[in-house]
This record gives C-alpha cells, sequence and structure tokens, in this order.
C-alpha cells in the first residue's frame, strides 16, 4: 500500500462518516423517534408498540455506540498517518493497513451471564471488528430501526385519524338523542372504549389501530346504521300518526254533517232510519292520544300497528256516517219524488174535470196524500201508501 492510498482511504471514509452522521441526526430528530424515546422512558409503551419501539431504540442506541466506535478508530487511523515519516516507513504502512483491513475496532463490552462463565473466562465479552464489517452492521441496524418508525408512524397517523373519526361520530350519534335501551348502552360502550383509546394511543398505537379498525368503527358504523333505521322508522310513524289526525278531522267534520243531516231528516220525517254513535270522534281522539303516549317511549311498531288499525277502523266510521247521509238523501228523493207524481196527477185530475169526467174519489185520495205529504214530521211509507192508492184511482177513470 502506497501512502497515496491510505490518504485517498481516510478522505473516503471522512466522507462516509460524514453521510453517516447526516443520517443519524435525521433519525434521531425524527418525531417518532423522540415520541418512541420519551415513551420508553416512561415505560409508556405496550403490546406490539412496546415490543417493536425497543427494537428500535435498541438498534439506535447500538448505532450510536458503533459510531463512537467508529470515530475512535478513525481518529487512530489520522494519527497514525500523520505519525508517518521517512525513516521507518514499511513498519508504519502496515500499521496503516492493519489500521484500515483488520478487525482492530474495539466495540462495547456485554456482560456474559455466570451461567455461561467457566472458572477462568472473563466476565464480559469483547469483540473486534473491520471497519467495513462494522459499517455493514450499522446499515443494517439502521435499515431496521428506519423500517420500525416508519411504520410506527404510518400506525400511529391511521390510528390518530380513526380516533378522530371513531370520537366525531360517537359525539354526532349522541348528539342526535336517538339512542334509547339497548342502543344507548351500546353507545355508551363504544365511548367508553373511545375515551380508553385515546388515553392509550401514544404508548400503543398498534393495538390502538387494531381496536379502532376492526371493533370500534365498525360497530359505530353499524350503530349508526341501526340508528338511521330507526329514525326512518320514528319518522314514518309520526307521518302515520299525522296523518290519523287529519283522518280523524274529516271524519269528525263529516260526523257534525251527519249529525246536521240526521237532525233535518229526522225533523221533516217519521220513522227516517237513522242513528249516529255520538261518541265515535271522542272515542277515536282517546285512541290517538294513546298511540302519541305510547311512541314517546319508543314503542315504534306498536304505533305503526295501532295506526293501521285506526286508520282502517276511520274508514269503516266513514263509511258508516256516509251510508246515513245516503239513508237521509234517499229520504229527500222519495218525498221529492212522491210530490213530483201528486203534482202531476193534480193536473190531470184538472183536465179530467174539465170534460165532465166524476173525480170526487180521486179528489179525496189527493188531498189524503197531500195531507200526508204536509205533515210535519211526514211519514214517508203512509204518503207512499196514500199516493200508489191516487196512481191506482187514475187507472180506473
Amino acid at each position: 500500500m502506497k501512502l497515496e492510498d491510505v490518504d485517498a482511504a481516510i478522505a473516503a471514509w471522512d466522507d462516509r462518516l460524514r453521510r453517516i452522521d447526516e443520517n443519524l441526526l435525521a433519525l434521531e430528530s425524527s418525531d417518532t423517534y423522540e415520541m418512541l424515546k420519551a415513551s420508553g422512558r416512561a415505560r409508556a409503551l405496550e403490546g406490539a408498540t412496546e415490543i417493536s419501539g425497543q427494537q428500535a431504540l435498541d438498534a439506535v442506541t447500538e448505532i450510536f455506540e458503533a459510531r463512537q466506535a467508529l470515530g475512535t478508530w478513525f481518529d487512530r487511523l489520522k494519527a497514525a498517518r500523520a505519525n508517518v515519516s521517512f525513516w521507518n516507513r514499511e513498519a508504519q504502512l502496515a500499521q496503516l493497513l492493519v489500521l484500515l483491513e483488520g478487525e482492530v475496532i474495539e466495540l462495547a463490552t456485554a456482560d456474559v451471564p455466570l451461567a455461561q462463565r467457566g472458572l477462568l473466562d472473563d466476565a464480559q465479552h469483547k469483540s473486534r471488528s473491520k471497519s467495513g464489517d462494522l459499517v455493514d452492521h450499522m446499515a443494517q441496524l439502521f435499515a431496521r430501526a428506519r423500517d420500525i418508525l416508519s411504520r410506527t408512524e404510518r400506525v400511529w397517523k391511521e390510528s390518530e385519524k380513526l380516533l378522530e373519526t371513531a370520537s366525531k361520530r360517537v359525539t354526532e350519534l349522541d348528539g342526535e338523542g336517538l339512542a334509547a335501551g339497548p342502543a344507548r348502552t351500546e353507545l355508551e360502550t363504544l365511548k367508553r372504549e373511545v375515551e380508553r383509546i385515546s388515553t392509550q394511543i401514544a404508548g400503543n398505537p398498534s393495538s390502538c389501530f387494531q381496536a379502532l379498525s376492526t371493533w370500534v368503527v365498525p360497530r359505530l358504523e353499524a350503530l349508526g346504521q341501526q340508528l338511521e333505521r330507526e329514525r326512518q322508522s320514528l319518522a314514518k310513524a309520526r307521518a302515520m300518526l299525522d296523518e290519523a289526525r287529519q283522518r280523524l278531522a274529516s271524519l269528525s267534520a263529516l260526523e257534525s254533517q251527519v249529525k246536521t243531516t240526521i237532525a233535518k231528516t229526522s225533523q221533516r220525517f217519521k220513522h227516517a232510519a237513522v242513528t249516529l254513535d255520538a261518541t265515535i270522534v271522542s272515542q277515536y281522539g282517546t285512541w290517538l292520544e294513546k298511540l302519541a303516549s305510547t311512541l314517546e317511549m319508543g314503542r315504534v311498531s306498536a304505533v305503526e300497528v295501532g295506526v293501521k288499525r285506526f286508520l282502517e277502523d276511520c274508514a269503516k266510521s266513514s263509511e258508516q256516517c256516509n251510508q246515513q247521509i245516503a239513508i237521509c238523501s234517499r229520504c229527500e228523493q222519495q218525498f221529492d219524488e212522491l210530490v213530483g207524481r201528486l203534482r202531476a196527477r193534480r193536473a190531470q185530475s184538472t183536465a179530467l174535470a174539465r170534460r165532465g169526467k166524476n173525480i170526487s174519489t180521486l179528489e179525496t185520495l189527493m188531498s189524503q196524500a197531500e195531507t200526508a205529504l204536509a205533515a210535519v214530521p211526514c211519514e214517508l211509507a203512509l204518503a207512499s201508501k196514500l199516493v200508489e192508492a191516487v196512481d191506482a184511482g187514475f187507472s180506473t177513470v
């Protein structure tokens, strides 16, 4: 080896050590490393994060110890080069070659367990390494620590993002005021789990990420979907109650109309077959109040069934009211028909009298019919028989 080769090697090592220092500084300055280091000192790491985090911390510690040993070796190398003189140069070059290529770097000692010692063995194990081999080992440690830190940083960020999502979802669901019974119990359970994770995420993001991604967030979404279905069911039940109230209002108006019509018909006609249960609307009103109370208790299904029956019964009652109105209408129509027929017979009798026909019997029958139709209340059955008798009397003239 020539002295120029030694100088070139020293320059190469100087550049190599500079790059090593830059990368180690960047690694040591990363937020993830500082967080792991602080949590490790406080013994706050747990679970998988504790295992992988400690591996990264141990690797970085070993790298710095190796860097210190490498620095000591490099100082020796530069000192040996500076001492090269004209006298005894070959021996000095040989010494430099040993420093560059030999196992001359003494690494940190490790205690040998008593169970592994012999009587004459040292209590500490010492190892030596070549400079190139030591740098290769440092590169492996650096890659291991870098990968662990990158993985841990990614898990931390993803866990914090999931935690933020879960916290926001819990607040949303809690604020909707829909959760009750089992749903409320589930929401409270998930809320406590989110609070627990928020206190442990710094020390164990891996387990927290697992819990959030596989348990908390899916169950929150399932609960949200359940509450949305309940909200839709509640909205549907309320809409059904509103429809029932509108139907009751219509029935109430119809009932008032029926009452007025029946009263008028009963005054004008005797023995009219019209009646109305005056308690229909009040009974339905009580029924609706009970259904509204049932809905306030959260029994949506019971309300849906109850409103369906309510609407069916309302429809039947409306049909009964319409039937009564139809009966009253038929009474009016029958009365008008009898009056029209009798008027026609009266005109016909006037014509017969002008031709000299004897209509005394017909006059008697028509007078009886007119009296029956003019009576208040009018007995339609009697008036109908009398008008039919008048018709029969004209057939014999």
